[in-house]
């Protein structure tokens, strides 16, 4: 089977046999490759099983068939059968008549450009090759050959039958481009290298950044949708831009779950800074002030309180203020902040001086009982805390 692979012609063969058929032929001749015997070939031995005693003293595999050492004329000779070649690709033959009469000249004119529009790929090539068109056509007209050049073509000439935007600001001082874009169809093949150009230029910019630039001297119809089409279709975009890791959720906080008294347990964060001005004192300056927020864990309220520092003393001074408004939390939770670190070491030091200092029994076990739990976000894992990061917003 393999020999009539190699001899057959690869278009006649399915993909897959027809790519290794062709790097053999153009490798090799087909005409030296032959076919060896079952008895004779080693490979056999294995795939068909022997015992490892037979293996062990047999010569054929070690020094191959006896035939190999001599001669190529003395080689067994096996002639070609030519068969049907199962993996033969179907054969499609199809003949297309094409004939095409066009009486009207102007007609047959607006059918050659949209050809020669389609074939080109480039905008700037398109310019490039409609403009030695028109150049032509011009040059034909005259019948003196002295008055025929290649200068640039004139505005009116390329201006001729375009569609372009009207408006109110004729009188501006921009570009005549500018003023009245010229109106693109959203389907057509130049509305097509128009955008694709302009994306290109502005080194493969978004949507809205590439529909700035072509709305500058042209006005596409459906011109975002439009926009939105090719730069999906550009190769480089697409693999600059993968597609995102949908990452699995965890579960929620125990404590988010249960019911509870208000600001039970909560969480707190910083925002700001803000600038004051205090009425206290004339022609003061401006003062840097934050807020602190206090969110509950069971039904998100929200508490806020005015705060005149990033220091431990002053959030001890808004903690104290709204545990006096709102009543002592068990549980508070909060990301790494040398504030929020510094009040739990002075909270956690104060908790432990009380547990030393001799006090009245009744005291003691109060300010045990009511002892706070502070927690903190693992260090570098800004995707904690979002229960009280959302009021920041």
């Amino acid at each position: 089977m393999a020999l009539a692979w190699i001899n057959t012609e690869p278009n006649t063969l399915k993909t897959f046999v027809a790519n290794r058929v062709t790097e053999i032929q153009s490798l090799t001749q087909p005409h030296k490759w032959l076919h060896v015997p079952t008895q004779d070939n080693p490979a056999d031995l294995i795939s068909r099983g022997q015992s490892t005693q037979d293996f062990l003293e047999s010569s054929l595999w070690k020094n191959g068939p006896l035939w190999l050492s001599q001669d190529s004329d003395m080689w067994p000779q096996f002639p070609l059968i030519k068969t049907d070649v199962l993996e033969k690709g179907p054969i499609r033959t199809t003949i297309v008549s094409l004939t095409l009469i066009i009486s009207n000249p102007k007609k047959q004119a607006e059918i050659f450009v949209e050809c020669l529009i389609e074939k080109y790929s480039s905008l700037r090539t398109l310019k490039h090759v409609i403009a030695y068109c028109q150049h032509f056509i011009k040059n034909t007209d005259l019948k003196n050959k002295k008055q025929r050049s290649l200068s640039p073509l004139s505005n009116e000439e390329l201006d001729a039958g375009i569609i372009r935007v009207g408006g109110r600001i004729e009188h501006a001082n921009i570009p005549q481009g500018q003023k009245h874009p010229i109106v693109l169809p959203h389907t057509h093949h130049i509305t097509t290298l128009i955008i694709r150009e302009e994306h290109i230029k502005r080194k493969h910019a978004g949507v809205q950044a590439t529909l700035y630039g072509v709305r500058e001297s042209f006005w596409p119809i459906d011109s975002r949708n439009t926009t939105r089409r090719i730069i999906r279709r550009s190769v480089r975009c697409f693999r600059v831009k993968p597609r995102g890791i949908d990452c699995i959720m965890g579960s929620l906080p125990e404590k988010r779950l249960t019911y509870s008294c208000l600001f039970l347990h909560v969480g707190v964060d910083y925002c700001g800074p803000f600038y004051i001005k205090e009425k206290r004192h004339r022609n003061r300056g401006r003062e840097k002030v934050y807020v602190s927020i206090f969110v509950c864990f069971t039904t998100k309220a929200v508490h806020l309180d005015l705060v005149y520092g990033l220091t431990t003393e002053a959030f001890l001074d808004s903690l104290s203020k709204f545990f006096s408004r709102q009543g002592k939390a068990i549980t508070v939770h909060s990301d790494n902040g040398t504030n929020f670190v510094g009040a739990n070491k002075e909270l956690r030091d104060l908790y432990e001086f009380i547990q030393k200092t001799k006090h009245d029994p009744d005291v003691k076990k109060f300010l045990s009982n009511e002892r706070m739990n502070w927690n903190f976000n693992p260090p570098s894992s800004p995707h904690f805390g979002g229960l009280w990061e959302a009021p920041v917003k």
